[in-house]
């Protein structure tokens, strides 16, 4: 792979394995939340923290993170997608982090917001840049699933470890602090995020291949980039018109027909 797709593809694999690292991540919590907070704090009034309450919160944060993916298309158009990736790497990072200093479930329920929010993007991102940006794609797409199939199997495990040493809360704190590492800086990294096409690729949309190029009296050029010259122009002939039927004097007969016998006096 060249060096381009290589730091598109490194991108790309950190962020699909962290998304589903924190989305598994989040059920092996919900049995402490349920066995730690007693109540949900709503200003005034306060809600009994059951089975059904804490499914209520968690079921926003994921409701967030699948519904967030429908306006994650256009959001990409406009911002970009390495850009986009970065800031759903830092959000989710962000969120995580305060989930590890919630003093109650209402913050719980304001990051896992958060976090479904930040993660909702990163399909639509990963995926264009992954179809834009890389020419080798086939790899490409190779490496991505299998990021987020380690990020599927491995995360969860290694959250549930850490729970048998520290607090959840520490656990939450060391996830965020895993997806800042690697990049550092929430500046999108330098790559390009088109790729260029191959030999004889199609023309963008909307352009025919001999649009640009003509050369002397109107005629196309040879377009760059070895494509070969142009096929010949079509040259429109006049209409052929039908011959009109040979006019025959009375009582003759038509042309290849035998004249009928004359009967006999």
């Amino acid at each position: 792979m060249k060096p381009n797709d290589r730091s598109i593809v490194a991108l790309v694999m950190l962020a699909h394995a962290m998304v589903h690292t924190y989305e598994l991540s989040i059920p092996i919590f919900v049995s402490i939340w349920l066995a730690e907070f007693e109540v949900l704090p709503l200003g005034v009034t306060q809600i009994e923290v059951t089975a059904a309450t804490l499914g209520v919160v968690v079921t926003a944060g994921y409701g967030l993170f699948g519904v967030g993916a429908l306006p994650g298309g256009v959001v990409v158009d406009r911002v970009g997608s390495a850009r986009l990736i970065t800031l759903c790497l830092f959000g989710m990072g962000g969120a995580f982090l305060l989930l590890g200093f919630a003093p109650n479930l209402l913050v719980v329920a304001v990051a896992l917001l958060l976090w479904g929010a930040a993660a909702s993007v990163y399909h639509p991102a990963g995926l264009t840049l992954l179809s834009k940006g890389v020419e080798d794609r086939g790899t490409g797409f190779a490496y991505h699933g299998i990021a987020g199939n380690l990020g599927t199997g491995l995360g969860p495990l290694v959250a549930a470890i850490l729970l048998l040493f520290v607090e959840w809360s520490v656990v939450a704190v060391a996830l965020a602090v895993l997806v800042w590492a690697p990049r550092g800086s929430p500046a999108p990294p330098p790559f390009s995020e088109n790729a260029p096409g191959p030999p004889g690729a199609a023309p963008p949309r909307g352009r025919s291949p001999h649009h640009a190029s003509r050369g002397p009296r109107g005629r196309r050029a040879p377009l760059p980039g070895g494509l070969g010259p142009p096929p010949p122009r079509c040259v429109r002939s006049a209409p052929v018109r039908a011959r009109p039927p040979a006019r025959r004097s009375p009582g003759t007969s038509p042309p290849g027909r035998r004249p009928p016998p004359r009967r006999g006096g």
